[in-house]
């Protein structure tokens, strides 16, 4: 029996590859991409050292990205390069921590480290200190800063990316309409703002009941009934993989 095509608007993912291909043939299409910035300020001041920081954040691998190019324009001696292991760092998930992990900077010194698996999680151990680095994106959210602000907490800001659309999106977009899948997974509100300003008279046909519609959670899913005026058929207990697969498999067996 053929399985059914799903189009899933995010970077290809072995995980997210390996349990659709249980039950459909999944297509992935990277929608956004990144730009570093900044390098060569952050560049000068790793070579400074942490000086009077005392604490880093780090909300995705983009910013370690950032900080690991920075770094490969530095010559520390021992002194600066032990200062910058020493620092406590604070990091936003998992995957981020792993990237830091494998920096040349820190080089899995990782006993000072804070990690949290959301953002609001951290915020509570960033009030027992002061003076932070927050190495951020172009779309942060304001979580954080207006925590520190709120509480007079001081920290210097660097956008370290910027997010664009992947070079590919548009024939990426004109391939999804000749082969019409059963399925077209969102995963942020961003990502569909970036599909709609690359092709904006895609929209209609993406919306207008041609394919069914999951996204990975409810603030996706919120974006595309409010602001946009159209339904969506999945939206996952969990914000994961599997839990959305499950939902997927529910509604076609309604469908069926």
């Amino acid at each position: 029996m053929e399985k059914e095509r799903v189009v899933l608007f995010k970077e290809n993912d072995k995980s997210y590859r390996d349990l659709f291909e249980r039950q459909y043939e999944p297509n992935f299409i990277p929608v956004l991409d990144h730009t570093l910035s900044n390098i060569e300020l952050l560049a000068d001041i790793l070579s400074r050292g942490p000086r009077d920081l005392n604490g880093l954040i780090l909300t995705s691998q983009r910013s370690v990205e950032a900080l690991n190019r920075a770094y490969g324009m530095c010559r520390l001696n021992n002194k600066t390069h032990e200062a910058w292991n020493a620092l406590p760092v604070y990091i936003v998930g998992p995957k981020t921590a792993d990237a830091l992990a494998q920096s040349p900077l820190f080089q899995s010194h990782t006993s000072d480290w804070t990690v949290a698996p959301r953002a609001s999680e951290l915020i509570q151990p960033l009030l027992n200190s002061s003076h932070y680095l927050f190495l951020a994106g172009d779309k942060r959210h304001d979580l954080i800063p207006e925590a520190l602000s709120e509480a007079h907490i001081p920290f210097h800001e660097i956008q370290t990316y910027a997010t664009c659309p992947h070079p590919a999106l548009a024939t990426h977009l004109n391939l999804l309409v000749n082969n019409k899948p059963g399925w077209l997974v969102f995963f942020s509100p961003s990502g569909i703002q970036f599909i709609l300003s690359i092709a904006p008279k895609i929209k209609d046909q993406l919306f207008s009941g041609a394919y069914k519609i999951a996204t990975i959670g409810p603030t996706t899913a919120d974006f595309i009934i409010h602001e946009l005026g159209f339904k969506v058929d999945v939206v996952p207990d969990k914000p994961d993989v599997e839990h959305l697969i499950h939902a997927m498999i529910q509604i076609d067996h309604l469908k069926s």
